[in-house]
């Protein structure tokens, strides 16, 4: 599902002729590049890749909300007569990982204490001041919304995971594909896939030796509002389920902070505290 210049031209000037919220509206078909079975595939500015990233933090992909932001941004900096390249740059990092997610993220990045580690204050100014340090991605790199024909601007239902993404051929591809060629890129960045679906598809590169297991930290959980059951526990063990039906997936979020933990303290010692 790679992009050529064609396509990229055309998004583009979809971008600066219609309003974001409606390009991304069920049935619009001007930035679609892949629909099959119950899913589609929408392009939105996530392609530009930070060369000098000392980490990667690998989530699923973009939802609704990341999208919108990331074609608003884009739309304006066209608009306002900024080159293209620098237009890109601007979009992704106002759309990924923004909105609810940014909380629980610099939370869990704190905890593990990775902005100490690269001689930062603390995720704020990691995620701000310090960006250039950090290639964020996902997974699938472009929105897949759910196969929605009625009429209506309202948010997209997008995918959460639930089918298997690796034995969906077209879902892998893109892994295969798109985030084989980021990750390859990088080849001394830490890579940490957030959450069971991100850190299959991380799982599925090294077993296929695309990347060494030795740059992966398996276990940082997502930071979306709908897993906080999973990214609340990971921080702070109190807030773990004590329901019955829930013990496993505690028991292996436990598990996997703990497993993380011990990587990074034989990996990556810590530096010292600087008011970055």
């Amino acid at each position: 599902m790679q992009i050529n210049d064609t396509q990229k031209a055309s998004f583009l000037k979809a971008v600066r002729e219609v309003e974001p919220a409606r390009l991304l509206a069920p049935g619009y078909d001007r930035l679609l590049l892949h629909r099959e079975g119950d899913w589609e595939v929408h392009w939105a500015p996530f392609e530009p890749l930070n060369t000098q990233a000392e980490i990667v933090l690998v989530g699923l992909t973009p939802g609704y909300s990341q999208a919108l932001k990331a074609l608003r941004s884009l739309r304006g900096g066209l608009r306002r007569g900024m080159s293209s390249s620098r237009a890109l740059v601007e979009a992704k990092m106002a759309g990924a990982f923004a909105g609810d997610i940014r909380d629980p993220l610099e939370r869990m990045l704190n905890f593990m204490e990775i902005p100490r580690r690269m001689g930062v204050r603390d995720a704020a100014s990691l995620l701000d001041r310090h960006g250039m340090r950090v290639h964020l991605t996902s997974a699938l790199r472009y929105p897949v919304f759910k196969v929605a024909r009625d009429a209506g601007d309202g948010e997209r239902e997008g995918y959460r995971g639930a089918a298997s993404m690796m034995k969906t051929p077209w879902m892998r591809q893109m892994v295969e594909t798109l985030l084989a060629d980021e990750l390859q890129a990088l080849p001394n960045a830490r890579v940490f896939p957030m959450g069971q679906p991100a850190r299959a598809a991380v799982e599925h590169l090294v077993a296929h030796d695309v990347l060494s297991h030795e740059r992966v930290y398996y276990g940082m959980q997502h930071p979306s509002p709908g897993n906080r059951m999973d990214s609340r526990p990971f921080v702070d063990p109190s807030e773990a389920s004590t329901h019955p039906k829930w013990q496993g997936r505690m028991v292996r979020v436990a598990r996997e902070r703990a497993e993380m933990l011990d990587k990074l303290a034989r990996d990556w010692p810590l530096e010292p505290a600087h008011a970055a």
